[in-house]
């Protein structure tokens, strides 16, 4: 099965999980990259849309995969604005595995989560936390 590991970082953490991760599974790496730079104040304005998304560049060829690996921090309990446009992108038929680099609190957002790769025809595997 074909794997993607698709990642957005601002501060490098999920960046580094993604890049592990990429490695261990022999799979292709990308970022997820805001039309827009986000820096740290751009964020916290970003914050209340997370869940809305943001303009990215394009992720071409997102077809060829059968299984996509998102990496993200979390904004507000939800991944990353830049993260969830992503997944607007994502064709039908995908299984989808999502990362989360929480700096302190839980990230809740499992059942949201489901919701969206769902709406999109896709099935989401697993939801991982990772504190710190």
């Amino acid at each position: 099965m074909k794997t993607l590991v698709l990642y957005y970082s601002l501060g490098g953490h999920s960046k580094a999980h993604a890049q592990k991760r990429a490695e261990e599974l022999g799979a292709d790496l990308r970022e997820i990259r805001p039309v827009k730079p986000v820096g740290r104040f751009r964020a916290i304005l970003l914050v209340p849309r997370a869940e809305k998304g943001v303009a990215i560049e394009p992720l071409q060829d997102l077809d060829a995969y059968e299984r996509v690996e998102l990496f993200a921090p979390v904004w507000a309990g939800k991944p990353a604005a830049p993260a969830v446009a992503a997944l607007h992108l994502l064709p039908a038929g995908k299984a989808v595995a999502v990362t989360l680099s929480s700096g302190g609190g839980k990230a809740d957002c499992e059942a949201w989560l489901r919701g969206h790769v769902e709406a999109r025809g896709c099935a989401l595997e697993s939801v991982i936390d990772v504190q710190g």
